[in-house]
């Protein structure tokens, strides 16, 4: 047992001797004990003490500062506690931080990686398209090689007879008929130079161009590629051209390509007694049409629906591929290209094409 704490006691006899204040002095003092645990408790001499008495309100007080120590030392420990938990909180959140950095950077990484090969596949695919095109105008040419050689053939017999003409007459004196004979020449040798230029233009695997496009040229082109080998085969070929016809854009020997191939398609639709065909241009709004009518046995409905389908054919020849390449090249030249046809009646295609002024604007 030990006695009152000095702070205590002295705090004890502040109050005690407060004005109003009634107290036995002997109250000040009580019998203090602690317990095992070393909580101390005051024994007063009287078995209950009253709020006058100056020990009690010392103990009250003991107590009341115990209690607020006991709750500071647990909110310590709640504060340390959550301290932890935000660490170790705060420590996770970096950890999954670090881990979506490591994703993004592989994501990225693999996002070049795949942007790079379909630039490659696409390069690939392009070029594949290339040489599929090529290859259509080889076989075009293969088909109109024995015609062109009798086409330049015709011209050349014409110059070779002006030229024995015009011998004569020199010998004869007749020198203002050589004047007219050299014209015939010069015409021929002209004609020569335009089968030739219109050759070598659709065989040159340039690129793609855009450029205006005059329909109506490119029309006449086609007459003197293929006028000969219809004519062989008994089929007046004809144009029937609107004035005026303003222009669109493009490539001129794709869009040529693509007349060649519906004029030969055409032609191997009519009978050998023989018919005719036509090429006709006109516009409407801001369209221009190229339109190729043929007086053949015309196509059933079922196969229309699939003549554009690559590799498609109803002939015992040809791999089905110039229908499917013409339709893609007129959509790379943002038109359409369309069918119709009745059995025995014949066949028409149409191209459509956008009018267009500028063709470096897109």
């Amino acid at each position: 047992m030990v006695g009152v704490p000095e702070g205590l006691r002295t705090q004890a006899a502040h109050r005690a001797r407060e004005p109003g204040r009634q107290h036995d002095d002997r109250s000040l003092y009580g019998v203090v004990g602690r317990s095992r645990a070393g909580v101390a408790s005051i024994h007063h001499r009287r078995e209950e003490c009253g709020r006058r008495q100056p020990a009690c309100e010392v103990l009250e007080h003991a107590h009341s500062v115990q209690d607020a120590d006991g709750m500071r030392g647990e909110s310590r420990d709640r504060v340390e506690a959550d301290r932890e938990r935000l660490q170790q909180l705060l420590h996770a959140v970096d950890q999954q931080q670090r881990t979506i950095d490591r994703l993004l950077t592989l994501e990225r990484q693999f996002s070049a990686s795949l942007e790079a090969q379909v630039e490659e596949r696409t390069a690939a695919l392009r070029d594949a398209q290339a040489r599929i095109i090529h290859s259509e105008k080889l076989a075009v040419i293969g088909k109109l090689a024995a015609s062109l050689a009798h086409e330049i053939n015709n011209p050349l017999q014409a110059i070779q007879s002006g030229l024995g003409l015009m011998l004569a007459e020199l010998a004869s004196g007749q020198v203002a008929n050589v004047h007219a004979d050299l014209r015939v020449i010069q015409a021929e040798l002209e004609r020569v130079q335009s089968i030739f230029k219109q050759m070598l233009d659709f065989n040159r695997p340039a690129p793609a161009q855009r450029e205006p496009l005059d329909l109506n040229a490119i029309c006449e082109g086609v007459r003197v590629l293929l006028r000969k080998r219809l004519q062989e085969t008994n089929i007046d070929l004809r144009l029937e051209l609107a004035p005026h016809l303003p222009p669109t854009c493009g490539d001129s020997n794709q869009i040529k390509q693509v007349l060649i191939n519906l004029v030969l398609n055409s032609a191997e639709a009519i009978s050998p007694t023989g018919g005719h065909i036509e090429i006709g241009t006109r516009r409407h709004d801001n369209q221009v049409f190229v339109q190729v009518t043929d007086t053949g046995c015309g196509i059933s409905p079922e196969h229309q629906s699939q003549l554009f389908e690559p590799f498609f054919t109803t002939k015992t020849r040809g791999l089905g591929l110039g229908l499917a390449i013409s339709q893609e090249i007129v959509e790379k030249h943002r038109g359409r290209i369309t069918v119709r046809s009745a059995i025995d009646q014949g066949t028409t295609f149409t191209i459509v094409l956008p009018v267009e002024e500028h063709c470096h604007d897109h």
